[in-house]
């Protein structure tokens, strides 16, 4: 995409560097969607950064591939605790990739937890929430996507599980 509108097409999610976490295991991450920008704390105890960013790039990778939808984790809890997780759910129509921030509550999934089955989780985009009000939705495009996936070389899935062991 080239032209005034280039900028808003933009996507990135990443872990700011040279920011010392302000507690153990806390780093900061932002996401970039458009001209949305939010910056948030992660939690790195139970899955490592280098987990983290395989973990957004296989999602992103079957979003533009087989599957209609993904999501990004980017506060990921021990699944046997309560608590919850911080999701970034994505549904794919066509070229486009809507995307919303949402809670999961893993003390509200049947079942054993599996990061696989986050799509199943989040279910279907949603416009309106319970009480009718709208759900804040941002849109990237596939190329968006792709280009990030261009730029980002975040190491293999296995380095990632052992450098956690």
């Amino acid at each position: 995409m080239t032209g005034p509108s280039a900028s808003l097409d933009r996507f990135d999610v990443s872990f700011l560097d040279g920011l010392p976490p302000y507690e153990p295991y806390i780093n900061c991450i932002q996401i970039t969607i458009g001209r949305f920008v939010e910056t948030m704390d992660s939690g790195c105890e139970y899955w490592s950064r280098k987990q983290y960013e395989q973990h957004w790039v296989s999602e992103l990778d079957n979003l533009l591939g087989l599957r209609a939808s993904g999501v990004l984790i980017t506060w990921m809890i021990d699944p046997q605790q309560d608590g919850w997780i911080t999701t970034w759910p994505m549904w794919r129509e066509g070229e486009t990739i809507f995307v919303q921030n949402r809670l999961l509550d893993v003390q509200l999934i049947e079942g054993e937890f599996s990061v696989a089955d986050l799509p199943v989780y989040i279910g279907e985009r949603r416009v309106d929430d319970e009480e009718g009000n709208k759900i804040s939705t941002w849109v990237a495009s596939c190329d968006a996507i792709a280009e990030f996936l261009k730029r980002k070389s975040f190491g293999s899935v296995e380095e990632a599980n052992a450098s956690q062991g």
